[in-house]
């Protein structure tokens, strides 16, 4: 339906309306349904936020009370004020916005500026979440240490991923979620190239590492406009080459670390929109 404004209480219900007039107390609309029934008035201190019609969002206030329409006819003072139910709806406030931009804090003690973009499907039940980080770090940090064990000189550039996440329980302000995974990224690192009377040379080379892996997490609505969350990610890795450790400096004896499983962690917070 376009052009109606939404009110939405603090319960969690909301009157799809077209406002006409907000005072210091009151507010005044008519039913979207019935632009030519009765003008109601409601106090401010009944309504949590409105949306109107161009999906900007306005707060009022966080305390319910009564609603009381007010009749446009002047028959009597008996028709001036009529109680009117609110119609029934679980939604709850908090999930108004559904777009959600966010840092992963956790990236930052590892020199990353990692970005998430979450965007809601299906009434809440599924989300879709973009990342992408860029590492300004001048070598790579301990979080990667079986790349650093394998090559000279390394230093991760960036990272990009897509997940989707699934949550059990809608319209909550806490919610659990488990999801699935995708991230890539690459690397640069010192490659030998030839030796010059007993002297290493070195060519600059890229890597790439790709991670398909399980999430579990949690997130919670501070209010319509923030929200932060925490998540796991434990899966399968590919590198590429191939990440080799040598077991000691004498022998060349190795262990292939591609077998290893992938873990990422995050701590998010961000503004809803």
């Amino acid at each position: 339906m376009v052009g109606q404004d939404i009110l939405y209480t603090a319960k969690g219900t909301k009157i799809e309306v077209k406002v006409l007039e907000i005072n210091l107390t009151h507010i005044k609309y008519k039913n979207y349904s019935y632009l030519t029934g009765p003008t109601y008035v409601v106090s401010k201190s009944d309504i949590v936020l409105i949306k109107y019609q161009n999906n900007t969002t306005e707060i009022i206030t966080d305390n319910p009370e009564r609603v009381f329409p007010v009749s446009t006819t002047k028959k009597n003072e008996t028709d001036t004020l009529k109680s009117k139910p609110l119609p029934s709806n679980k939604k709850s406030i908090y999930y108004v916005n559904t777009n959600y931009l966010s840092i992963n804090a956790l990236a930052l003690s590892n020199g990353d500026i990692t970005l998430f973009y979450d965007k809601e499907l299906l009434d809440g039940k599924l989300g879709l979440s973009f990342m992408g980080g860029y590492n300004f770090n001048t070598h790579m940090g301990g979080l990667n240490a079986l790349i650093v064990s394998s090559f000279h000189h390394t230093k991760k550039l960036y990272d990009a991923g897509l997940g989707i996440n699934y949550f059990p329980q809608q319209h909550k302000r806490s919610q659990y979620f488990i999801g699935l995974q995708s991230k890539f990224m690459q690397f640069k690192y010192d490659a030998v190239n030839d030796t010059t009377n007993n002297q290493l040379h070195y060519i600059t080379k890229h890597g790439q590492q790709m991670a398909l892996m399980l999430t579990n997490g949690w997130q919670y609505r501070v209010s319509t406009n923030f929200s932060f969350k925490f998540f796991v990610c434990i899966g399968g890795v590919n590198n590429s080459p191939s990440l080799i450790t040598y077991r000691n400096r004498n022998s060349k004896s190795s262990t292939n670390l591609n077998d290893y499983p992938k873990m990422y962690l995050g701590y998010c917070f961000g503004y809803r929109f």
